[in-house]
Parts: structure tokens; C-alpha cells; sequence
């Protein structure tokens, strides 16, 4: 390539440049009106949407081995003859990770929204808090037609599991929007801390349910401990009178001494599962809507959109001009 032709693609961009400068020159109030109109959409949001507050607890998972060495010692000691006889000595990692998968769990998050009463929160706009019940109003157009689109393309894909849709929300929609939308965790692989959050309306609740969710996790798992390690205790009696062996009978008393450490360790730490870090406090400030942030990124929106149909509308004039 030829210093002409470097020189003449040189000049060819100068000429776009500045033609794309002229262009938005002398389209300027309507790339004004765009980010005014795109401005005041994005201040009305920001001032007039619902605040969430987000109320955060620190734990660390605890295990038997903090109840001191003496379960540990007897974990690792008659571990594969309690593994025979089907009782559980777990600790460590493994019941870390059980107990983290408790509080994701389906069915801890649904006996926590019954015992709190969540169901009306979750779902405040078909609930009628005069009347303390669902709402059964008829549904609206849109509802219908998008009701009867659905039940259409269920028939057609042969779906028999298509329910039409009900005012009373079931538990998996309840389930779907308290684990996507208000509780949330979150842990540290490095650390291994778990935070866990609550978003929601009120800051005071979102404090609230936040240590209230960790506290019935250590009180349902505490119970599930204690309740298996006494099952576990009961059946070892019964097997201690089948025989005469001192050696087996040994191997026996040691693990209902594991049993009994662990009924002690569960029964002695209200935070047996998870131990509290740090405690969730009513937040002061809102976690959404971002008002600053929020009418910044529409003025940055409004005057990309102005810009872009500015130049639409240049290009399109040129084409017209043409023919």
C-alpha cells in the first residue's frame, strides 16, 4: 500500500468523524429531549420503587470436633464399627457440607416460611390482609389470554401435568421466589464463612428473619442429632445384652460413649451447627433501588438512544436525498 492510499483512508475517516460530529450538531435537541424523557423515567423508578433492605449474618459451620478431643478421638477409634452397625460418627467436612445443604434445602426453606408465616409477605398482592385470606378475584384479560395460550401449547406438547393457574400460590411458587428473590446465600470458598441474607420490604424483618433463619436451622439440626444419636443409644443397649464377648462389649460401650459425647456437645451449644460470626442488624440504607446509580445509567441510556436516533435519522435523510 502506497503513501496515497494511507493518506487518502486517513482523510476518508477524518470526513466520517467529522460528518457523525455534524450529524449529532444538528440533532442536538432531539439527543436533549431523549435523555430528558429516558432521565425523568429513570428518576421516577428511582424515587417511587418499593425500597429493599438487605439485612446480612456471618456464621461458620461448626463441627463435633469443636466439642473438644474427646469425640474425635472416639470418631476415629470406632468409626468402622459404627459404620457396620449403621450409626453415624460424622464430623468435619462432610457434616459441614450436610449441614449447608440443609439450608438450602426445600424443605427447610418451606417449614421456615409456614413457621413465620411468610406466605401473605411473598406474596402481598393476591393477599387481602382485611379479610386475612387469598384473593379470588376474577382475572383480568391479559391473565386469560395468557391462561388459555398456555394451556393450549400444553395440550399440543402433550404436557399432562399442566395445572391451570390458581390465586393460591403453591409451594413451589413459594419456594422458587424466597430462594431467587429474598433469602440468599452465599459462601466463602477460602474462609469457608457462609453469609446469609435476607432482602426484603421492611429492615427491621429483614434483621429478624435473617437470625431467625439461622437459629431454627441449629435448633431443627440440633434436634436431628440429638434425636438420632438417642436412637442410636437404645439399639446399642439392645445389642450389648446379646452378648458376653468383652471385646465387642468394649467395642459397644465406646460407641455409646461417642453417642452420649455428641448428645452433650448438641444439647450444651445453642449455635451447634453454625456458629454466629456476626449477628444481622436492621440496615439503615436501602439495597434497591441505587437512586444515584439508577438516574446516572439513564443518562448515559437516554443520550445512547438520542445519539443512535440522531444518526438514524441523518442516514435515513441521506438515503431519501439520494432518491
Amino acid at each position: 500500500m502506497t503513501a496515497d492510499h494511507v493518506a487518502g483512508h486517513a482523510d476518508n475517516r477524518d470526513i466520517y468523524v467529522r460528518d457523525v460530529i455534524l450529524a449529532l450538531r444538528r440533532r442536538w435537541m432531539l439527543i436533549l429531549a431523549t435523555v430528558m424523557v429516558v432521565g425523568a423515567m429513570g428518576l421516577a423508578y428511582a424515587i417511587f420503587a418499593k425500597p429493599l433492605y438487605t439485612a446480612s449474618a456471618i456464621i461458620q459451620p461448626a463441627t463435633s470436633e469443636e466439642a473438644g478431643g474427646a469425640f474425635s478421638s472416639l470418631a476415629s477409634q470406632f468409626g468402622g464399627a459404627a459404620s457396620l452397625a449403621g450409626i453415624s460418627l460424622d464430623g468435619g467436612d462432610a457434616e459441614a457440607q450436610a449441614n449447608m445443604a440443609i439450608l438450602k434445602s426445600r424443605e427447610f426453606s418451606m417449614r421456615f416460611i409456614a413457621q413465620n408465616d411468610l406466605m401473605p409477605y411473598l406474596f402481598h398482592e393476591q393477599w387481602d390482609p382485611e379479610m386475612q385470606d387469598w384473593r379470588n378475584g376474577e382475572p383480568g384479560l391479559l391473565a386469560r389470554m395468557i391462561g388459555g395460550l398456555s394451556h393450549l401449547i400444553a395440550r399440543l406438547s402433550g404436557d399432562e401435568g399442566w395445572r391451570p393457574p390458581s390465586s393460591i400460590p403453591s409451594d413451589w411458587e413459594a419456594f422458587d421466589l424466597f430462594d431467587k428473590k429474598v433469602r440468599h446465600l452465599r459462601e466463602d470458598t477460602e474462609t469457608g464463612l457462609i453469609t446469609v441474607s435476607f432482602e426484603v420490604r421492611d429492615p427491621e424483618l429483614a434483621a429478624k428473619w435473617t437470625n431467625a433463619f439461622v437459629a431454627q436451622a441449629n435448633a431443627e439440626i440440633r434436634a436431628r442429632t440429638v434425636s438420632e444419636s438417642s436412637r442410636a443409644i437404645s439399639f446399642l443397649r439392645e445389642e450389648i445384652q446379646k452378648t458376653s464377648v468383652a471385646g465387642v462389649q468394649d467395642t459397644i460401650y465406646g460407641l455409646m460413649q461417642s453417642q452420649l459425647e455428641r448428645v452433650m456437645f448438641a444439647n450444651s451449644r445453642p449455635d451447634y451447627a453454625f456458629k454466629v460470626i456476626d449477628k444481622a442488624v436492621p440496615p439503615e440504607d436501602r439495597s434497591h433501588p441505587k437512586r444515584p446509580l439508577v438516574v446516572l445509567l439513564s443518562i448515559f441510556l437516554g443520550l445512547a438512544l438520542g445519539c443512535g436516533l440522531a444518526l438514524g435519522l441523518e442516514a435515513c435523510r441521506g438515503v431519501f436525498a439520494r432518491v
